[in-house]
């Protein structure tokens, strides 16, 4: 009896002690002839970068810088884009490689869903 609850208690802890996943690393999301590429770098839930747009339909490429935060299992960024505007990207992020959420342009300029995916 003492050894099964031994071990549940083990087990319990073990799982409590599971750290959210990380977001820092390479993330590309393409949509359609647009692909964003991001690296990020997490400490303490605030979020930094740097990314780069591309959209090849349309010939236009522009780098961003990122900013924002993660609570696990929420992401909220803002990419601010070297050429003007910005957005922002609102998200959950559940697994080992994949954020999914809406990215809402602005001003004015719309919102889809985009899913990066950890490199």
């Amino acid at each position: 009896m003492r050894s099964t609850l031994l071990l549940a208690s083990l087990a319990l802890a073990a799982c409590s002690d599971q750290s959210p996943p990380s977001v820092n690393g390479t993330w590309v999301a393409t949509k359609l002839a647009a692909t964003y590429t991001m690296i990020l770098s997490e400490q303490d839930a605030v979020v930094m970068g740097s990314g780069q747009y591309d959209n090849s339909a349309a010939r236009f490429h522009t780098t961003y810088t990122v900013a924002g935060s993660y609570h696990s299992p929420g992401v909220a960024l803002v990419f601010t884009y070297a050429t003007s505007g910005s957005s922002q990207f609102s998200a959950d992020y559940t697994s080992g490689n994949a954020m999914s959420g809406i990215v809402a342009v602005s001003p004015g300029g719309g919102a889809d869903t985009l899913v990066f995916v950890k490199q």
